[in-house]
């Protein structure tokens, strides 16, 4: 457990099933974050119509549908989404970026609440995702989104753990937020953070 201020505490996620190995972690310099946010912008292009049918202009048509995409608790996991939670003690409306496969001994979604990062660190952490997700996306193939790469990303701007687990049944209001809106997002959210 550690010290959140007027907030409380928060507890470090559960270590079941980590990998020991670290894999390697894009560092903000200045050749990655433009490269990304070109990467970013690649998920906008719409590309020529096929013969006959219709252009593929976004991730998830690329995918097939977030249908594609593994789900639990009938909502789709590797993806960024915000919904209600009834459970919650510091944030009810969380900004997630869900990894993909769930906590399911505890019957979760895990993943990453932005909201628990400050407004310049939520970007720089999802522009670097789409970075290291790029084949993913290009390819029209579901995002690969693991703990262990999370991990690194938020250990290198705060001294805090802003993973979350949420109970299924706690939740409501799901709403998928598609590839190409991801930095729009953040853009637009808030922190909970004091100060």
């Amino acid at each position: 457990m550690g010290d959140f201020g007027k907030f409380g505490t928060f507890s470090k996620p559960s270590t079941l099933g980590e990998a020991r190995e670290e894999p390697t972690v894009l560092t903000p310099t200045k050749e990655v974050i433009p490269e990304a946010r070109k990467v970013e912008a690649a998920t906008k292009k719409i590309a020529k119509p096929r013969a006959g049918g219709k252009p593929i202009d976004t991730y998830e048509q690329r995918l097939g549908g977030i249908n594609k995409l593994p789900h639990y608790g009938g909502m789709p996991l590797g993806c960024m989404a915000r919904f209600e939670y009834a459970r919650w003690q510091h944030d009810p409306t969380p900004l997630v970026i869900l990894t993909s496969a769930p906590a399911s001994q505890y019957n979760c979604l895990s993943g990453l609440n932005l909201h628990y990062l400050p407004p310049k660190q939520q970007q720089d952490v999802v522009i670097k995702l789409l970075y290291m997700m790029n084949g993913f996306i290009v390819k029209g193939i579901p995002l690969q989104i693991q703990y262990r790469m999370l991990k690194p990303l938020f250990r290198q701007i705060s001294n805090y753990v802003p993973y979350r687990l949420y109970k299924v049944d706690s939740v409501k209001g799901f709403k998928y937020i598609p590839v190409n809106q991801w930095v729009n997002s953040v853009k637009r959210t808030r922190t909970i953070l004091p100060g």
